[in-house]
């Protein structure tokens, strides 16, 4: 049987390089993906949840504007 070719020792070194960057960067585009997906939950939950404050301050306090510094409600300026 005629012995198999191989590659160098250097160019098998660099194909390893290469495929173990690959993966590392595989990786982190998964784990990317992943927080990018749980940021989005969480940031749809949060605007839920500020919509559900804002209809019951409109519930109590009719269609105002509040200050987020002071916390004052001001009378709406909407457009007729």
């Amino acid at each position: 049987m005629a012995d198999a070719k191989r590659l160098s020792e250097e160019r098998l070194k660099t194909i390893n390089e290469i495929v173990g960057s690959l993966n590392y960067v595989g990786g982190k585009i998964t784990e990317f993906t992943v927080e990018g997906t749980r940021a989005t939950e969480a940031y749809i939950e949060l605007k839920k949840q500020l919509e559900e404050q804002k209809e019951a301050i409109r519930n109590e306090f009719g269609d105002v504007e509040i200050d987020l510094q002071t916390g004052e409600l001001k009378e709406s300026k909407k457009e007729d």
